[in-house]
């Protein structure tokens, strides 16, 4: 249930301002911040969003669809 929405996590932190990589791109709420929490190790380019996208893909997937019983 909360790894598909791994990348509406992200997101939400990503706008907020509270992961390493929206200060690297400028986001303002970032920027106005004295210190990023240390939440996880920043990534390069996109790759925290690209994995997060994986992530939640990778749960649909296994999803096990619910029996007709």
């Amino acid at each position: 249930m909360g790894r598909e929405r791994v990348l509406d996590r992200y997101e939400l932190l990503y706008e907020a301002g509270l992961v390493e990589e929206a200060r690297r791109d400028g986001r303002p709420p970032a920027l106005a911040r004295k210190a990023i929490p240390p939440l996880a190790v920043p990534m390069r380019f996109d790759h925290r969003r690209i994995l997060a996208t994986a992530i939640a893909a990778a749960a649909r997937e296994a999803e096990i669809p619910p029996c007709g019983v």
